[in-house]
């Protein structure tokens, strides 16, 4: 489509096809990655987009299994069930997508935790640095939640010795750090150019909380969560005390919610529905890793995410919505499969050709534009 997102959507494609330095030659709060989630057919073909949609669908998969798994009474796999409809990503694919991948390091990182594999520590490791790299406000959440990790490992060793601990937090660092040169993103530059971008955005479209801008009757549902959420770790402190891998969960979930919160809420013209279709999943995760005596208390407070999600995830349980994802599913793979796609036609370009005589006006010539007309440019083919 055209517009404002479109064209931020596709100033990230132009900058990795013109070989931009991100943080440098280009400012913004997407990375060289952020091309992974805008899904455009600009500087890249559809081998990469497959590789990773084929790697986030299997790991989804995995999470899913596992999930259902430790159910243990129909009515836990029916909160499952509940839970898991709600990630949707299809709405601006580009925030859900992070969301996803976020929720994907949390699985992995809590997986580790209970079992004490090398693997799910390196895919925690690989999700973390394409965090970074994708969008960075979740990335420099991401990162930084990854060492203090591996600095809970050293302190608190398992099945892993200090001594691969330290190797492999010192590897991380290397390889995501040097992943900056073969991605040309300038680290400086992408992290004081995101923060200050991200700064400068939360001043200009602060909205007081609850007013109508931010959907009143969702933000007070979304505190309620929050409210009972915090009452059940008051009620359980004492055993989070003794437990120092539940309260690591804990922790790590309570940062997730509060960038969803966070993003979804405390500005004008919020998505609100990012904190209904991302909170349940988290608040689900952490109902199944916990032991039993918090396990109780935390079903519960999922229980009551589930009911207070409900008037913004009613499309989700319809029957047109399943057949919509079923569609968009059958399109995907026979576009997926299809080595000669045909080209892409969208009645919104239309609406934004220049007239003729304006395109011969501006010939071979260049032009300048606002950040939000690079589509509208892009369309007719200017430069």
């Amino acid at each position: 489509s055209v517009g404002l997102d479109p064209s931020w959507e596709i100033g990230i494609n132009l900058a990795v096809q013109n070989h931009m330095r991100f943080g440098q030659d280009f400012v913004f709060t997407f990375g060289p990655l952020g091309i992974l989630a805008t899904r455009l057919p600009i500087g890249m073909g559809r081998l990469p987009l497959l590789i990773f949609d084929a790697a986030v669908m299997l790991l989804l998969g995995l999470a899913f299994v596992f999930v259902f798994r430790q159910t243990k009474t129909y009515f836990s796999a029916t909160l499952a069930f509940l839970t898991i409809v709600l990630l949707d990503t299809v709405p601006q694919y580009t925030f859900g997508l992070t969301n996803v991948l976020f929720l994907l390091f949390l699985f992995v990182l809590f997986y580790h935790l209970r079992q004490g594999d090398i693997a799910s520590l390196v895919v925690a490791a690989i999700i973390s640095w394409l965090l970074f790299y994708m969008k960075a406000n979740l990335g420099l959440a991401a990162v930084p939640l990854m060492v203090g990790f591996m600095i809970y490992l050293l302190a608190r060793p398992k099945r892993l010795s200090r001594v691969f601990s330290a190797t492999f937090l010192g590897i991380y660092l290397v390889a995501g750090l040097g992943a900056s040169v073969l991605l040309n993103v300038d680290l400086p530059g992408y992290v004081l150019g995101s923060l200050y971008l991200a700064s400068s955005y939360n001043d200009a479209m602060i909205s007081q909380l609850g007013t109508d801008n931010a959907g009143t009757q969702f933000a007070y549902l979304a505190l309620t969560v929050v409210i009972a959420y915090g009452l059940a770790f008051v009620a359980d402190r004492k055993l989070y005390a003794r437990d120092f891998d539940s309260l690591l969960r804990f922790l790590l979930v309570s940062v997730f919610i509060f960038l969803v919160f966070k993003h979804s809420f405390v500005r004008a013209a919020g998505h609100y529905g990012f904190f209904y279709f991302s909170v349940p999943p988290a608040i689900g995760l952490l109902t199944v890793f916990a032991p039993p005596g918090i396990r109780n208390r935390l079903e519960k407070v999922l229980i009551l995410t589930l009911i207070l999600s409900f008037p913004v995830a009613t499309r989700l349980y319809t029957v047109d919505h399943v057949t919509t994802r079923l569609t968009r599913l059958r399109d995907y793979t026979v576009n997926a499969l299809n080595p000669t796609p045909g080209p892409i036609t969208n009645p919104d370009w239309e609406q934004q050709r220049l007239p003729s005589s304006t395109l011969d006006l501006i010939g071979d010539g260049t032009v300048d534009v606002m950040p939000w007309e690079i589509s509208t440019a892009y369309i007719n083919g200017l430069t």
